[in-house]
């Protein structure tokens, strides 16, 4: 999905304050220039997280290696929702319908993104999120079509987001593996570190390996960018039955590919409320076949 004005606002302003607060004028003035190049030479259909690996190369090369600056976020997000795993595990098999229940919590753990919220992300605030079960309703049609979907399928790639929010996503895996004993689920993590996103060690952490098996995009793009992952994931997204992806980012690179792809996320930012139009934090459930818009066709002052 091309990138959007809002896009480049909100990239510029991440950056002008990392500018502000690691480097002199002068050095925070070239990196800028170099931000803009990298913004007017972008190709045209380039979508917002095929910016952040690039930004990073040049955050090194002037102000040195920040190593993984997420690492303390995705430890104590991981902390936090392992420390509730039971409690989450146990209000989604004892629901009326565990499936749907599996998919309003994990949609609320797609809240845990300090990327696109910010400091603004409390864990307080989830905290009461979970304990309300305040997740939404999902499209019916959707919903039903997932299950029909699901009695058929052999094969599902579960692509992950955020460390802290895989938790849930280890529950859903693990409703998965008993309601559908012959479907093969393999879930996926990103290559390199970016923002907060799920690593391999927080796969591991959390003990999705023990499941199913792990692969990695072997990227460092903030979604699944299929000209730029491994071999491995490129062929997991293209021959899976069904590919369940969360978080905005895995929209943003994965929308128009006209596979079946589930996309489960929370509207973390002005661009996603404007296309959608809905408020703050609202919950989708879409699938890639049944957009309400062509991805394709979007202008930039969407």
């Amino acid at each position: 999905m091309r990138i959007g004005i809002d896009c480049y606002e909100c990239l510029l302003r991440r950056n002008l304050e990392l500018a502000r607060l690691n480097g002199d004028n002068e050095k925070s003035i070239a990196f800028l220039k170099d931000v803009f190049r990298v913004f007017a030479e972008a190709p045209e259909n380039a979508s917002s997280p095929y910016f952040s690996p690039i930004i990073n190369g040049l955050k090194e090369q002037y102000f040195g290696t920040f190593g993984d600056t997420y690492a303390q976020d995705k430890r104590e997000s991981n902390a936090f929702m392992l420390a509730r795993i039971d409690t989450v595990r146990e209000k989604i098999f004892s629901a009326p319908d565990p499936m749907y229940a599996a998919l309003q919590f994990a949609r609320l753990g797609n809240y845990l993104d300090f990327g696109a919220l910010g400091r603004t992300v409390s864990y307080d605030a989830l905290d009461s999120m979970l304990q309300a079960e305040n997740g939404g309703t999902l499209d019916a049609q959707e919903y039903q079509q997932f299950l029909d979907d699901l009695k058929g399928a052999k094969s599902l790639l579960y692509i992950l987001d955020n460390a802290g929010e895989i938790v849930i996503d280890r529950v859903v895996v693990e409703l998965l593996l008993q309601q559908y004993p012959n479907l093969s689920v393999t879930v996926s993590v990103r290559g390199k570190p970016i923002l907060n996103d799920a690593l391999m060690e927080d796969a591991q952490l959390v003990g999705l390996h023990k499941l199913v098996p792990v692969i990695s995009s072997e990227s460092g793009l903030g979604g699944t960018d299929l000209a730029s992952v491994g071999r491995t994931m490129k062929a997991a997204v293209l021959n899976s039955d069904i590919v369940f992806a969360k978080g905005m980012g895995n929209f943003e690179t994965l929308a128009g590919c006209k596979l079946n792809i589930y996309y489960l996320f929370l509207c973390k930012c002005i661009r996603f409320e404007k296309l959608f139009d809905v408020p703050h934090l609202t919950g989708m459930f879409l699938n890639e076949l049944r957009l309400p818009f062509d991805p394709e066709n979007l202008l930039r002052e969407d």
